[in-house]
């Protein structure tokens, strides 16, 4: 008896998908890349809550920051102002942020509230995690980051 031409070639396709994982490497033997150091690497900001940076109105500067291990301070920009502080990491990827200051440039009004937004996540953030190249900072109550980075470029 003959069988159909599509149950030949359902029969054909489940003998390949049964031998091809033999034929191929996991990935997981393939070596990472190591993620980029918390500390002295300038990271972009690429999402703030749930807005991606790439929606908000571009004003003068790009934001971004660095925490440097030579001074054990913030140096950070807004669109159009610049964030200082101190800041403090410990073990179980713990950060905060202390004593902040902002410049006071006048800003148009759409940068105006995206920067106080940005200056309460740095003010809220609590821990952090660099996993495939990002950096994401949280707060305390929420299981969502309320800030994302990426290396600077």
């Amino acid at each position: 008896m003959r069988l159909p031409f599509y149950s030949a070639s359902a029969a054909l396709c489940l003998l390949t998908a049964s031998l091809l994982p033999g034929c191929i490497h996991p990935v997981e033997d393939e070596p990472r890349p190591a993620e980029p150091p918390l500390l002295d690497t300038r990271w972009q900001l690429t999402i703030l809550g749930t807005t991606p940076v790439s929606e908000m109105p571009n004003f003068f500067a790009k934001p971004d920051f660095q925490l440097s291990t030579g001074t054990g301070r913030l140096m950070a920009h807004a669109y159009c102002n610049g964030i200082g502080g101190a800041f403090t990491t410990a073990a179980e990827n713990k950060l905060s942020f202390d004593q902040l200051t902002v410049t006071l440039a006048t800003c148009e009004d759409d940068a105006t509230g995206f920067e106080n937004n940005y200056f309460m996540a740095l003010r809220a953030t609590r821990r952090f995690l660099v996993l495939d190249s990002t950096l994401r900072l949280f707060d305390d109550t929420n299981p969502e980051p309320v800030a994302y980075f990426r290396v600077a470029r």
